[in-house]
């Protein structure tokens, strides 16, 4: 049993037992017996894959999803539009999984080519501390934001070098930070 750990890619894990979680919040972060890691889904978007920065692009920074996942991304929708491309998704993304495959393909196109058209990813904590974008943001060659106070980032990985992180008290000031 001592050789034994638990790998839970949800968002939302209480970690009773040792092992490696995907989304955990600082007060459940054990370093004796967690760690952070990734999200394993069968829902992955096939279209995220590496786009050089275009020259000029449209959008300082994007953010695709569910603004009802957290309290702390409603102030998204308070953002500059010229600066910022904000796609709230609550109305239907639980849906996702059950619509038609050609729906869902042109929702995941669409997303992948607003994330193309930005310098920067919007990465809010969700429904858990982290969020799923952070690492898709990465895949795709844009610098994620990170707007999650309590989660904790997986070991091994230089994120100062790779990503900003703000506080979410200062979304309403990205423009000026970015």
């Amino acid at each position: 049993r001592d050789k034994c750990f638990l790998f839970d890619p949800s968002d939302y894990a209480i970690p009773f037992l040792p092992g490696l979680y995907a989304s955990l919040t600082k007060t459940l972060y054990d370093p004796c017996r967690t760690r952070t890691g990734w999200y394993l889904r069968t829902d992955e978007n096939p279209y995220i894959t590496f786009a050089p920065m275009p020259e000029n692009p449209p959008f300082l920074a994007t953010f695709i999803g569910s603004i009802a996942n957290h309290s702390s991304r409603h102030a998204l929708l308070l953002l500059p539009k010229d600066n910022f491309c904000i796609l709230d998704t609550s109305s239907y993304a639980a849906q996702m999984l059950r619509i038609a495959v050609d729906r869902r393909t042109e929702f995941w196109q669409d997303y992948v080519l607003k994330m193309n058209h930005a310098v920067f990813s919007l990465c809010p904590r969700g429904v858990g501390a982290g969020s799923v974008r952070l690492f898709e943001s990465m895949k795709m060659g844009r610098a994620p934001i990170i707007l999650a106070d309590e989660w904790v980032p997986p070991d091994c990985i230089d994120w100062p070098k790779c990503s900003i992180t703000v506080p979410e008290r200062d979304v309403p000031n990205l423009k000026e930070i970015l």
